[in-house]
């Protein structure tokens, strides 16, 4: 029985989408189970413990500038990262790190933005003083404002939803 496929053009990205649709059937068939076989509930009550101890943290304690306090970003953030909970295949719950990351990113980027703007209309007079900062965000302008939206967000099961995506996720991705 020949099912057609001498005719279909198998290119790397056609591999990797049928892998990865593959790869979501399968996941949403076995996900409580394979979910529960990395489980770690006493690791879960841990860090969700840690992170209410930790959540009296400001912004200034973590060096974080004033400006980039945009609560309906930062909302959206953390409800992205709660969004894991729902998630049944690694790719899935990877997809919600990333959306909460590009949010606070998001947020850095116009933060930026809006100094430079400052900073151009404050010079306008003087053009050689001009402070431009062209490059993108780093990591020490994301890393305290990330730290700060895990935190407040207090996703429970956060270290059984890492030892899922660690054990599920190809590692091809």
């Amino acid at each position: 029985m020949e099912w057609g496929l001498k005719d279909v053009q198998l290119t790397e990205e056609r591999l990797m989408s049928a892998r990865d649709r593959l790869e979501q059937y399968v996941m949403y068939r076995i996900a409580e189970g394979s979910f529960r076989s990395v489980e770690n509930k006493e690791e879960d009550a841990k860090l969700l413990h840690r992170m209410k101890v930790l959540s009296f943290l400001t912004y200034d304690a973590l060096d974080i500038p004033q400006d980039l306090m945009d609560d309906t970003l930062l909302t959206i953030a953390m409800n992205e990262l709660r969004n894991i909970i729902d998630c049944r295949t690694p790719m899935e719950k990877v997809a919600c790190v990333e959306k909460s990351v590009s949010l606070v990113f998001r947020l850095l980027n116009l933060s930026r933005l809006k100094r430079d703007i400052v900073i151009t209309q404050q010079s306008a007079s003087e053009p050689s003083s001009q402070h431009h900062s062209n490059s993108p965000a780093g990591a020490d302008d994301f890393l305290p404002l990330f730290i700060w939206v895990v935190l407040r967000a207090q996703v429970p099961q956060l270290y059984s939803n890492c030892e899922f995506i660690h054990a599920y996720l190809s590692p091809a991705r």
